[in-house]
């Protein structure tokens, strides 16, 4: 197992190689996004306008309808920037040119099975917390890795969890160490930035917004996104670094 230390500069440095590629993922995912809110929005107004016929009936239809667009692209756009930006970070970690086009498509193709292991995922760690809450947090912890092991190693529906748990549950000191130090150290740096912008350009004001304190939103946005990038780069990596150890992939019940 690499030391922290070394993770830590590993994942820099790929963040470094596609950083450009990892940005443009998340511009496409939300350009998608907007295009089902205004689909939202374009259905609202028809409703709307039919709800002067139908009444009441017609502006609960409107709600409903343009709600479930709302939280349907909500939820396909963020599996797909999900799946795309690790499917560019595996390309990437391997030396590969990666490729916009072929992580969009390969996410496209994936939605449904992730989306499965994340339902399968929730329904067992929420009955295993409906019986004692610690039971829950364990298994909630064990299968953290489950969509990482459908994107990157192909393990579909209970089998992702399966493959999560043999790797994270022999290593669970090393798993949790690492991933609270980063969590810890990403924190410290957003509230660092967000300190120093406030100082400089101001603290945000929704009642008397400056140019300044916007510009200075922008800048705090923009790092959070960037520091984002850095933490789904680190999972990544530790993913693969735990999988090497030699008490993982022994298959365990799930």
């Amino acid at each position: 197992m690499k030391p922290l230390r070394q993770l830590l500069v590993e994942s820099f440095e790929l963040l470094q190689k596609i950083f450009l590629k990892l940005f443009a993922m998340a511009l496409a995912c939300f350009g998608g996004l907007i295009i089902f809110f205004i689909a939202a929005i374009i259905v609202m107004v028809i409703f709307s306008i039919v709800s002067v016929i139908a009444g009441t009936a017609g502006k609960m239809i409107a709600v409903v309808v343009s709600t479930l667009l709302a939280i349907t692209g909500i939820t396909v756009f963020s599996t797909i920037y999900t799946i795309g930006t690790i499917k560019i970070i595996q390309s990437g970690s391997r030396g590969e040119v990666p490729l916009l086009n072929d992580a969009f498509k390969a996410s496209w193709m994936m939605v449904g099975p992730t989306l499965l292991i994340a339902a399968i995922v929730v329904i067992k760690v929420v009955l295993w917390a409906l019986l004692l809450i610690i039971p829950g947090i364990i298994f909630g912890i064990y299968y953290s890795f489950s969509y990482l092991a459908f994107i990157v190693d192909g393990k579909r529906g209970n089998e992702a969890l399966v493959f999560s748990k043999s790797i994270i549950k022999p290593n669970i000191g090393k798993f949790i160490g690492n991933s609270l130090a980063v969590g810890l150290i990403l924190i410290a740096i957003i509230f660092s930035l967000n300190w120093i912008v406030e100082i400089i350009l101001g603290a945000p004001d929704k009642n008397h917004p400056t140019l300044l304190s916007q510009i200075g939103g922008l800048i705090t946005l923009a790092c959070n996104v960037v520091l984002s990038f850095y933490g789904t780069v680190f999972s990544y990596l530790l993913y693969e670094e735990l999988k090497k150890s030699p008490v993982s992939n022994k298959q365990v019940p799930a």
